[in-house]
């Protein structure tokens, strides 16, 4: 089909065509070529992750105490048991105040041997480092 509009004594002629462009060019950044269309699902992991970091790590923002309290119990289980916290070196994670080894922490399984402790605030790295190695040996 085609339309013919006018302007002024001029006549255009549109065709009414269907232009398929592959989804790659279209998340080109527009320099490139393309239309700058973020890719959602990357985005979105992304996004989810940055998310799922920050209620790890500062949980006692207001933000964070949104989410619990209008997300709450999620499963069966509060918002913080979700997330799985990955060990690494151990350098940012709390051996007893993080649930690192165990669904909850250290602590609040074994709250006699922290009381006993005299290292209450040590990470998992600063533990291995006084000796508490993999073979459970101190």
């Amino acid at each position: 089909m085609t339309i013919a509009i006018a302007f002024g004594a001029h006549f255009t002629k549109i065709s009414r065509k269907i232009f398929w462009i592959k989804w790659d060019t279209i998340c080109l950044k527009k320099k490139d070529g393309g239309l700058g269309v973020k890719r959602l699902r990357e985005f979105n992991i992304s996004l989810l992750g940055k998310w799922v970091w920050r209620v790890l790590e500062e949980r006692e923002s207001l933000w964070n105490v949104v989410l619990q309290v209008k997300y709450g119990v999620v499963g069966g289980r509060g918002l913080l048991d979700n997330i799985v916290r990955k060990v690494g070196d151990g350098r940012s994670t709390m051996f007893w105040e993080d649930p690192w080894l165990l669904d909850v922490p250290l602590v609040v399984s074994y709250p006699r041997l922290f009381e006993l402790s005299d290292h209450k605030g040590a990470t998992v790295r600063e533990m291995c480092l006084l000796g508490w190695g993999t073979d459970g040996g101190a």
